[in-house]
């Protein structure tokens, strides 16, 4: 019989609305990662594996279009059940982030409703493995988030976050021979610059794109608890503000405190 006793858990259970079974097994599995040379493939299919998506339909036959999506792919799952939904789930995120085109159109509906399940999970696998002290792992799944919110893999060119449509590869292999392999890198130039290099379509969608300053404070507790914010020894606050400088909205910002004990 399954049961959540940890506290911690059913906290989580219930922030992020997840299933008692999913908020199990990432608390068993979920182990340290390391950050550098290991394929992001195993947090994949832990995450596709959650019974958030026990629910993802396979149609009739459609383990043969998994089957020929997954030769299209370099990254081979492990379960090799083709009509199973966790797998199709992994083989429609894979191919989403390596903008591979789906068979058929009911894919494009199911990788929405894939992708519509996605962020809170992750959220609730970077809480666990924050509970769990697994700072690698922490970091990997942060990478996973936005990999998942910019539909790209984390070691594409980074200015493939424009549309696909709008900047070719070429076009990315001419700016970096330039040394433009940034966005800040873009966003630095004139308009008219932008538009001579790469284009009136590209130009116009770099300025939709925020210029966000990054500002952070650490506060450290002493042993008497009378610094400002009254910690105790071994808790720290930590600020950070966010200031948006550009478009409609001159000036925004936003804090966010956060108290965590060493």
């Amino acid at each position: 019989e399954m049961c959540i006793r940890d506290r911690y858990q059913r906290r989580v259970l219930f922030f992020f609305a997840l299933s008692y079974k999913t908020v199990q097994m990432f608390s068993a599995k979920l182990r340290p990662f390391r950050l550098h040379g290991e394929s992001f493939l195993p947090l994949l299919e832990l995450l596709t594996d959650a019974a958030e998506f026990d629910g993802l339909p396979v149609r009739h036959n459609e383990e043969i279009l998994n089957l020929h999506l997954a030769t299209l792919l370099p990254f081979k799952p492990t379960n090799s059940d083709m009509a199973s939904p966790h797998v199709k789930s992994l083989l429609l995120l894979l191919s989403y982030f390596l903008d591979i085109p789906f068979p058929i159109a009911d894919f494009i509906t199911d990788t929405k409703s894939v992708l519509d399940q996605c962020v809170r999970v992750v959220q609730g696998m970077i809480a666990i493995a924050q509970n769990k002290g697994q700072l690698d792992t922490l970091l990997a799944l942060i990478n996973v988030l936005q990999m998942i919110v910019q539909g790209m893999w984390i070691c594409d060119p980074p200015l493939l976050q424009l549309s696909r449509k709008s900047l070719s590869i070429k076009n990315i292999l001419s700016l970096r021979d330039k040394g433009i392999t940034h966005l800040q890198h873009v966003m630095g130039m004139s308009e008219k610059e932008i538009q001579r290099m790469v284009g009136k379509n590209v130009a116009s969608e770099i300025k939709r794109f925020p210029d966000i300053t990054v500002e952070t404070e650490l506060v450290r507790g002493t042993e008497s608890g009378s610094s400002p914010n009254k910690l105790a020894e071994g808790e720290m606050l930590l600020t950070v503000k966010l200031q948006k400088v550009n478009g409609p909205v001159s000036y925004t910002h936003l804090t966010l405190p956060t108290i965590c004990s060493v």
